[in-house]
């Protein structure tokens, strides 16, 4: 693969809650980007295709591309995450009531016994100031517009964790700075673009 043609840019994101799933898988920066394009496109009123289990939009990022071995990627380092220390936060597990009333007709949900009922769930978390990535920008304005609706990074996001105070995006002296990131290689699996988790972004690569 030759060396793609962008902008090097270092984005770093401040936060002040701990933050939750950011060391213990790589962290790349397309996948909150790509949350707040679909975000900005919803609030735009443009019509985005349907999820499905085998199709999934790739939203337009302000990305230069890779491309190796029958794939594709945006060009975005995983996160190097700076720790201050670990911790650990308390999650409330409530009982999914929506998905259990497909099951039954009963017009109550018994979810006060067994594996279902609500609880307190302890998950690791870490004390985090910085999250940085090394990008390739296309276009450094609308990266800026799009870090500035990403308020929250990691797991569990919606009850406050991993909240960002605000990025920094700079000038990167080093031009393969993103080439820190899992790569496709012969015969491995693996996923290399957002989101992440979609069963359609799985792919084996031919040996």
């Amino acid at each position: 693969m030759g060396a793609p043609l962008g902008t090097p840019l270092v984005v770093t994101a401040h936060l002040d809650t701990p933050a939750v799933g950011v060391v213990e898988a790589p962290v790349m920066l397309d996948a909150p980007l790509s949350w707040a394009a679909a975000v900005l496109a919803q609030r735009d009123g443009s019509a985005l295709p349907s999820m499905t289990r085998d199709m999934v939009m790739d939203m337009d990022l302000p990305l230069v591309r890779w491309e190796e071995h029958g794939t594709w990627g945006w060009c975005t380092s995983q996160a190097a995450v700076h720790v201050r220390s670990w911790t650990a936060v308390e999650l409330r597990r409530k009982p999914a009531t929506g998905p259990m009333a497909r099951f039954t007709q009963d017009r109550r949900h018994h979810t006060g016994l067994g594996p279902h009922k609500a609880r307190d769930t302890t998950v690791a978390a870490v004390l985090v100031d910085t999250m940085t990535w090394h990008v390739l920008a296309t276009d450094r304005t609308r990266l800026e517009s799009l870090l500035s609706v990403v308020t929250h990074v990691g797991k569990h996001a919606n009850i406050g964790h991993g909240h960002v105070t605000r990025w920094v995006v700079q000038d990167d002296p080093n031009p393969d700075g993103w080439r820190d990131r899992p790569m496709p290689t012969p015969g491995a699996t693996g996923a290399f673009r957002a989101p992440y988790w979609h069963p359609s972004r799985k792919v084996t690569v031919p040996a």
